[in-house]
């Protein structure tokens, strides 16, 4: 009898391990979704009549679903632009009704003025109709519906747009997220490409939520898609949050070698380490930095993960810097000598002869 009731239990046991485990195997497949996929998957959710719903909440007093956005970020000024190296491949696209369009937008954007564009068609921090953004802007619901098309047409082609220009392969291409601006005085700014990534994260109001399960604001079959909608409003909020904190960590910690494109200017820094001071799983921060790459302010794009470097390679170019400099030859110990009191690296004489030869 007891081998029997232990049995029964097992796969009981297991399923609740597979259902704790749900959430985060769905993250790290969507960390791991092309940005192009992620950005209509986005763009759905937000045509869904029940996020509209909740977003608008007519007859309440208050608004469930808003936006905050992610502070120090900006969007890439190229955005609107386009080069003539994507004309040659335009992956389908009408090239040529899609210039036309780019120049009414532009014209219409020109008009009302770049913070007025950011504010009322990307931060969406007011959620205004497209009545109330026209009338704020001097624009007809038809012009204001124009913009917002161009808006997701090159989103959701950003590869297009704005394409990587690192080599690719069969098994790997690059997605450049965001070109770095400098300010002149050391600061840094990352400008993305994407204005999905610009509006930030929702932020749901869970109570006020539960109130109006309670005052019946929800029909049957909107509380039968409730929970998965704020499942996966959640998940996307994941996703933006992690790559937002990935970028905003490197760059504060990679910020002399961002402003200078020289990697002797990069200091130690794994994605363990980053894990252990963000508190994001190491497999997140990898999942983050897999074939996303940024542009820096000279103009050099680089993949996120060659802004980590371990330990082990700063000392190993730093050996190589030191022999290359002298004049004459140099014992294991005296190298061992210079790494400590020029840089203060510490290792043994043994971990020196090791590293001189990688």
């Amino acid at each position: 009898m007891r081998n029997s009731i232990r049995i029964r239990q097992t796969p009981s046991l297991d399923v609740k391990h597979r259902l704790k485990m749900l959430p985060r195997i769905r993250l790290a497949a969507l960390m791991e979704m092309p940005e192009n996929k992620f950005t209509e998957l986005v763009r759905g959710i937000e045509r869904n009549d029940l996020f509209r719903k909740l977003l608008s909440c007519a007859g309440t007093s208050r608004r469930v679903i808003s936006y905050r956005h992610f502070s120090g970020v900006g969007l890439a000024r190229s955005f609107f632009e386009f080069r003539d190296e994507t004309i040659r491949d335009a992956g389908g696209l009408d090239v040529e009704t899609l210039f036309s369009a780019r120049q009414d937008v532009l014209s219409l954007i020109q008009a009302i003025g770049m913070d007025a564009f950011e504010e009322l068609f990307l931060r969406n921090e007011t959620e205004l109709s497209a009545a109330a953004v026209g009338a704020r802007c001097g624009l007809a619901i038809g012009q204001v519906e124009k913009i917002n098309a161009l808006i997701d047409e090159i989103s959701v082609h950003s590869e297009f747009y704005h394409p990587s220009t690192l080599p690719s392969t069969a098994a790997l291409r690059y997605h450049k997220v965001a070109v770095i601006d400098a300010d002149g005085a050391g600061g840094l700014t990352a400008r993305f490409f994407s204005p999905k990534f610009i509006s930030g994260r929702y932020v749901v109001d869970v109570a006020a939520i539960g109130r109006l399960k309670r005052e019946g604001f929800f029909s049957a079959h909107e509380l039968k898609d409730l929970d998965k909608l704020l499942r996966d409003i959640e998940l996307i909020n994941d996703r933006k949050s992690t790559l937002y904190h990935v970028v905003q960590m490197l760059l504060r910690k990679q910020a002399k070698y961002v402003l200078s494109s020289d990697r002797n200017d990069l200091v130690p820094y794994t994605q363990r380490d980053l894990a252990r001071e963000s508190g994001i799983d190491t497999s997140l921060v990898c999942r983050a930095i897999q074939s996303r790459s940024i542009e820096l302010p000279h103009g050099a794009e680089v993949p996120l993960k060659d802004l980590f470097v371990s330990r082990k390679y700063i000392i190993a170019r730093l050996i190589g810097d030191i022999i290359r400099g002298s004049d004459a030859p140099l014992t294991d110990q005296r190298l061992r000598r210079c790494l400590r009191e020029q840089f203060g690296f510490a290792i043994s004489r043994r971990t020196v002869n090791a590293y001189k030869k990688l």
